[in-house]
């Protein structure tokens, strides 16, 4: 993502993926740690942002009604602005296209979980891009354990490093892959009852 910031030109980014993965985080919070203007527009929280593609898909009508919309000066050179939950707004999802072909200096971004069921896409016009719920590499990262790493790095096979991965792979089928949800279960220190707080769920069922 930050290779595509650096370019003269770019075609908007589609971030897809399941619900709960972090795609709203890893642009707002991450990605856009880079950008001096961040503005998120977020159509399943608020469908009537749809009025702002109402009257016309042209980039500058559609900037310009964002602008009265949140009373807001948009920095054109700098900002980054993100149609979050896009699959909810079937014109933003077309507008995606303009924005390719009269603004490829602009830092457009969208994210969504429904894309496979759009009316319609944008072929060609956009970087597609997917964010998948954590590995589980990735999990026990999330558990701190360096030492274990890079146990597991090195292809370790003692019976205490078997044992220790073995522990932290039921614990992963229990807690799922979802970010927030691994984040609660290692700070709760294996609480079972975070998982139904922070939305967690195995990652199949065990009978």
């Amino acid at each position: 993502m930050l290779d595509w910031k650096n370019r003269d030109k770019r075609k908007p980014i589609l971030l897809d993926g399941a619900r709960q993965t972090g795609k709203s985080y890893l642009l707002e919070e991450l990605f856009g740690a880079h950008f001096i203007q961040v503005l998120r527009l977020d159509f399943l929280e608020q469908p009537d942002l749809a009025d702002l593609f109402a009257d016309s898909l042209r980039p500058d009508d559609i900037l310009a009604n964002i602008e009265l919309a949140l009373d807001i000066a948009i920095d054109r050179k700098n900002a980054l602005i993100i149609f979050d939950e896009v699959g909810e707004c079937q014109a933003a999802v077309n507008s995606l296209k303009f924005f390719a072909e009269q603004k490829p200096d602009m830092f457009i971004c969208a994210s969504g979980s429904n894309i496979g069921l759009l009316a319609s896409f944008p072929v060609g016009k956009l970087e597609l891009l997917e964010l998948y719920p954590l590995t589980f590499e990735e999990f026990f990262w999330a558990a701190q354990q360096p030492l274990l790493v890079k146990a597991f790095e090195a292809l370790n096979l003692s019976k205490v490093a078997h044992e220790k991965l073995f522990s932290l792979l039921i614990d992963c089928y229990f807690v799922g892959a979802m970010p927030e949800a691994v984040d609660a279960w290692f700070n709760s220190h294996g609480d079972p009852s975070v998982i139904e707080r922070t939305g967690g769920y195995p990652a199949f069922t065990v009978h």
